[in-house]
């Protein structure tokens, strides 16, 4: 019995199993991303917390074992410099369950910032759940300076795993804003994210799968389009719509099981859903599609020989406005026919609540327009490279090449105004989001950084996301702000709300 008790109590002393996979790598040398993986495995070996696998060890167990891996999406792209790759992070961890790892540690190293710092993200993963336990973010000025602060991020990922303030479920009760909740590889270029009425994340992806992602940041299912898929958009009762550049549009259930598809000329972009169901889908053939709940084709309408890649906004009345990729807007009756349209525009439109179309127009320039495509106003400043956004209050805010603006717009015969500008590192193409207190987030597209701004223009903090975000930050209903990059990455942000 004493034998038996002996051998229970050191069983039950053995630390779990941790492996560090590959990083993903932008930017950075392989050499770089070994070194850093080595760093990091020789780092969490010497806590003693884990039984660490090291690199040697990993890659002969999955060369044995990884037959199952050898469909994994995994990204690579280079125009010049090193190459850039990226992974699935569902081939990532089946990599942890053949290696009988507890614990994985996954993450990437890009450059990032006007300086070419180094960016360093990691988080801790349990593999049976697939679960975020812990995430750790660190800056760097170059690669050097990143290898000497290994202990200090190592130090706040372990750190962060053994408190207690992490639920059974992954996330954390309360998060301080502005600081990294979770994230996920696609292993394929992103476009920007959609979400459920329950909180589902859903995301397009270049290796032609559209992915379902849970809130604590497992995945939930994808399925696989023929193309490319786009931005999805979701219906009122909670379907799922995402064009792919095969030109399809597919119909897909909450459960990823597809309900039908229809062809949508060459090349299909993001679609947007109307209040009866009907989607709307432009085309590089310079169409737009609109294609009913059931699946059937509705009418299509064709424009002057222009591709017709910006995703429609609806009106009230249901009329359609559409921007070309020349720069014109386009205004669609809910029957089909063209209606006007207006050239020299540098962005999609945006409807306010009175329905004034509101554009950025070159010339430096972002101009009102009424429904019959009349000029109400223009208002001269920055040249304007994002689709405004409008908040409850009528004020109007726009990206440039380095600024955030607000803008009140015209009220009667007061002329529209600057109510502040914000000075954003670099150029902002994503559109604003702003949430239900007022804080405004905006993604600098260059450098990378998440701003959340006040209502009065003052900067609130900035999370560095690395590798030209341009994708549309999505709020959820926690306040949780999530946007995708062109490497694959889903990231999801602790926002200004949920405060203790």
């Amino acid at each position: 019995m004493l034998a038996i008790l002996l051998m229970s109590s050191t069983a039950a002393a053995e630390p779990p199993t941790l492996s560090v996979l590959d990083l993903s790598r932008f930017d950075t040398s392989e050499t770089d991303a070994h070194r850093i993986t080595d760093s990091l495995t020789a780092g969490i070996n010497a806590t003693g917390e884990y039984r660490v696998i090291d690199r040697l060890e990993r890659d002969r167990i999955l060369d044995e074992l990884g037959e199952s891996l050898k469909d994994c999406a995994i990204g690579s792209f280079s125009i010049w410099g090193p190459e850039d790759v990226w992974t699935d992070e569902a081939c990532q961890i089946e990599a942890g369950r053949l290696l009988s790892a507890d614990r994985l540690v996954l993450g990437s190293v890009q450059s990032t910032g006007y300086r070419y710092s180094k960016l360093l993200t990691l988080k801790l993963l349990d593999v049976q759940t697939g679960i975020t336990l812990t995430t750790a973010t660190g800056v760097f000025r170059d690669i050097d300076e990143l290898k000497e602060g290994i202990p200090g991020i190592l130090s706040r990922l372990l750190s962060k795993g053994r408190a207690s303030g992490s639920s059974a479920s992954g996330t954390e009760a309360y998060r301080e804003p502005g600081t990294l909740a979770w994230f996920y590889g696609t292993g394929g270029d992103t476009f920007g994210p959609s979400l459920g009425t329950d909180g589902t994340i859903y995301l397009g992806s270049g290796n032609n799968r559209i992915y379902a992602i849970n809130p604590n940041g497992t995945l939930k299912w994808f399925y696989s389009c023929g193309g490319a898929c786009t931005t999805p958009a979701v219906g009122p009762d909670g379907i799922i719509f995402v064009a792919s550049y095969d030109g399809y549009l597919h119909a897909v259930n909450p459960d990823g099981k597809l309900e039908w598809s229809c062809s949508v000329g060459n090349r299909a972009c993001a679609p947007v859903v109307g209040a009866d169901g009907t989607v709307y889908v432009g085309s590089m053939d310079a169409k737009l599609y609109a294609v009913s709940r059931k699946g059937t084709l509705k009418w299509v309408c064709k424009t002057t020989d222009e591709i017709v890649c910006g995703t429609p906004v609806i009106a009230a009345d249901g009329s359609i406005y559409v921007t070309s990729q020349r720069g014109t807007i386009y205004a669609i009756s809910p029957d089909g026919d063209l209606q006007w349209s207006k050239t020299g525009f540098s962005t999609s439109p945006a409807i306010g609540p009175d329905g004034t179309i509101y554009a950025g127009m070159y010339g430096h320039r972002l101009c009102a327009l009424d429904d019959q495509g009349r000029h109400n106003w223009c208002f001269t400043e920055e040249n304007l490279t994002s689709t405004p956004a409008i908040s409850a209050d009528g004020t109007i805010y726009a990206g440039s090449y380095g600024n955030l603006f607000a803008i009140i717009p015209k009220v009667g015969l007061r002329r529209p105004r600057l109510k502040w500008s914000c000075v954003i590192d670099n150029r902002v193409y994503s559109t604003p989001a702003i949430s239900t207190e007022g804080t405004i987030y905006v993604v600098g597209t260059d450098y990378g950084n998440l701003y959340a701004i006040d209502r009065e223009g003052h900067t609130k903090w900035v999370h560095p996301i690395g590798y030209g975000c341009a994708s549309n930050p999505v709020i959820g209903p926690d306040g949780t702000i999530y946007l995708a990059t062109a490497n694959g990455m889903l990231y999801a942000i602790a926002g200004d709300s949920g405060r203790p």
